[in-house]
């Protein structure tokens, strides 16, 4: 595997790794208090932040990520991995 293919696959993974993670990690943190408090539960709007271009640099390479606003229950990524003379991989999210 590619050192570009293994950091595409390292970033979906942590980045579905959270989203999926959050209701658990909520439940557990709940579970644990002696006097619970009343949580809402996660929505896709708590991603919002998420929303608009996100940039990195590994060595020569270059990771972006373009990120729509939640609208209906659905929030579409775009991830870019590029070097100066080819772009490795692309993925929608």
């Amino acid at each position: 595997m590619t050192q570009s293919r293994r950091l595409c696959a390292v970033v979906f993974a942590a980045l579905c790794f959270a989203l999926l993670s959050l209701p658990y990690l909520s439940a557990a943190r709940q579970s644990q208090t002696t006097s619970p408090l009343p949580q809402k539960a996660v929505t896709l709007e708590d991603f919002s932040w998420l929303a608009g271009r996100w940039e990195g640099h590994l060595g020569p390479m270059t990771a972006e990520q373009q990120w729509m606003t939640p609208r209906n229950g659905t929030m579409q990524g775009f991830f870019r991995l590029t070097d100066s003379e080819k772009t490795p991989k692309c993925c929608l999210l």
